[in-house]
């Protein structure tokens, strides 16, 4: 609150030399004094172009407002009316209500067109010309040595209702990478379009394998498309129905999650680093599977996910079922969950792990004060040096 003070101030330096007409040892930066009173000495530090002190007979620090308060023995409101009827300070207008925040109802989702079951994918051509189309939005070069990913979203009749568009692009640094696109179905031309996909509500994948699913059979979520078919594959996830939504790690908003409704769901998150932000997915899963009436939603720890598929140690940076090394008998998954807050102290930990380090006792003050002291020492050293 201070400092808040301080900045309004309109010459903080000036009153700063009008409180200590007796200064010593004045420096460009920092003077001399005995005490906050103004004694002569050299135990009080003062930088005026701050207006902040340092007194090393009782390590105290401050500014102007606590020198002001203690000498007028006053509060900081007495200190405020002071600066102001002295022309110190301006004196604040009439403060005003804040505008009232206008209410704006979120954009209204709409159903995307349903396709005809048997509907033709685009071809590569197609894809990799409409990506070259617009330029201005897709600055990233294509890697024609890699072919276009598509990812068809259907609904539990088989109809596709979006189609997720991955395609090989290189970085500027000369690296690999994917740029997605989604593309929906054009009813009136009866085909499929790049687009169309604004405030829409997108599907869950591979709702079709749920049709024919008992109503009790679990759900397993994972990161992506790819990660989804690998676990649709596995003997290991043979009891669950795997799925995933639009965005991967960072769900689309909107998404459709009501086909969960009065099944169990576990989301099994890739085995990302502390500080990646798709730690954040299993959280995002879990409050969206519970609002559309999830009976409950867990986390798998992906460590023993991981050694059961064969892997020994740390899975590596990202790991996740399509990187299995193995396939296993089937799971229960039940038995190899933990809390949202045991998944974030695991990664807490971990930073803590990563980010320690130890100090040479030589190169580190003991405490604020002596940091303080060595700075200030350093400074009398150089002043001294240029007389």
């Amino acid at each position: 609150m201070a400092r808040n003070i301080i900045s309004r101030i309109r010459d903080v330096e000036a009153l700063t030399y009008a409180l200590f007409p007796r200064q010593e040892r004045r420096d460009r930066k920092y003077f001399q004094v005995g005490d906050t009173d103004g004694n002569p000495g050299k135990s009080c530090t003062v930088w005026p172009a701050e207006g902040r002190y340092h007194e090393f007979n009782g390590g105290e620090s401050g500014d102007v407002v606590d020198i002001l308060g203690s000498r007028l023995k006053t509060d900081v409101p007495g200190v405020i009316r002071w600066l102001q009827d002295n022309g110190w300070m301006e004196r604040e207008a009439a403060r005003r209500s804040p505008p009232v925040p206008q209410h704006t109802e979120p954009p209204k989702l709409r159903m995307l067109h349903p396709a005809p079951a048997d509907a033709p994918l685009p071809s590569q051509e197609t894809l990799l010309t409409t990506y070259r189309q617009y330029p201005d939005n897709n600055p990233l070069t294509i890697d024609d040595g890699q072919p276009v990913q598509l990812h068809l979203y259907r609904t539990m009749r088989n109809h596709g209702l979006l189609l997720v568009v991955r395609y090989p692009v290189i970085k500027r640094d000369g690296s690999h990478d994917k740029a997605v696109r989604r593309w929906s179905w054009d009813a009136l031309h009866e085909h499929w379009q790049a687009g169309g996909t604004k405030n829409a509500a997108p599907p869950l994948y591979r709702l079709p394998a749920w049709a024919t699913a008992a109503p009790s059979q679990p759900i397993l979520v994972v990161e992506g498309e790819r990660t989804a078919e690998q676990a649709a594959e596995m003997s290991a996830f043979g009891n669950y129905l795997a799925t995933c939504a639009v965005g991967g790690s960072n769900p689309a908003s909107g998404t459709d999650w009501t086909p969960v409704a009065g099944r169990s769901v576990y989301v099994l998150p890739d085995a990302d680093p502390p500080g990646n932000p798709s730690r954040a997915f299993p959280r995002k899963v879990m409050d969206a599977a519970m609002k559309a009436g999830a009976n409950f939603a867990h986390i798998v720890n992906p460590q023993l996910v991981f050694e059961k598929l064969g892997g020994s140690g740390k899975p590596p940076k990202g790991w996740d079922v399509a990187d299995a090394q193995q396939d296993c008998s089937p799971l229960d998954l039940s038995a190899m969950t933990m809390t949202l807050d045991e998944w974030r102290r695991r990664g807490a930990k971990t930073r803590l792990r990563v980010e320690k380090r130890e100090p040479s006792p030589e190169s580190q003050p003991t405490s604020a004060a002596d940091m303080l002291r060595q700075s200030l020492d350093e400074i009398i050293k150089q002043a001294e040096s240029r007389r």
